[in-house]
């Protein structure tokens, strides 16, 4: 993304300035990225690189220090997903950036969701921040943010790759067996 430059024409020359505010070095986007040990940097194409590549020493260090109760195939205990999304620092004093910057109740809220083996859905406004809080939540979870069904006003649940799960599954739900009670 190029800053806005203001044009400055006098009578000899016509000359781009950067206004200060606007000045920067260089996009994050292009900064170098410390990949873990036993990962392969091959594209270097990508638009941006995965949550857990960015932040994989931030992972390893809660990962290390975590010693609470952690749910069945979590890589971190529910506290510790917290943290890696709000900030904070582990025992050690390694600083953990924050990566939402909001109300931290939500982020609670949705973690003790997906630790109680319930589905997650994140509804709001464009520009919210939901694909990056799911993003980074399966990261912290899983370990790979390849790991979410992302859909849109226009997806139906045919698009959906889980669309055979879903439809089996919706018929056995609470109001099937309810069903012929209210009848």
């Amino acid at each position: 993304m190029k800053p806005v430059a203001r044009v400055e024409r006098s009578s000899h020359e016509t000359r781009a300035t950067i206004p200060r505010f606007f000045a920067y070095t260089e996009p994050v986007m292009n900064k170098p990225v410390v990949t873990p040990a036993g990962t392969d940097n091959k594209s270097e194409s990508l638009l941006r690189h995965s949550a857990e590549t960015i932040h994989a020493a931030e992972l390893e260090a809660l990962i290390k220090e975590d010693d609470r109760a952690r749910p069945a195939q979590w890589r971190l205990s529910p506290q510790a997903v917290v943290t890696y999304l709000m900030g904070g620092k582990t025992k050690s004093g390694i600083e953990i950036a924050p990566k939402y910057i909001g109300n931290r109740r939500l982020i609670e809220t949705a973690v003790a969701t997906l630790a109680t083996d319930r589905a997650l859905l994140i509804l709001g406004v464009p520009g919210t921040a939901k694909s990056w809080v799911s993003e980074h939540l399966a990261a912290a979870v899983t370990g790979s943010s390849q790991l979410i069904v992302q859909c849109t006003a226009g997806t139906d649940e045919n698009q959906s790759a889980m669309a055979g799960t879903m439809r089996n599954s919706w018929p056995r739900g609470p109001r099937a067996k309810h069903s012929s009670q209210r009848l």
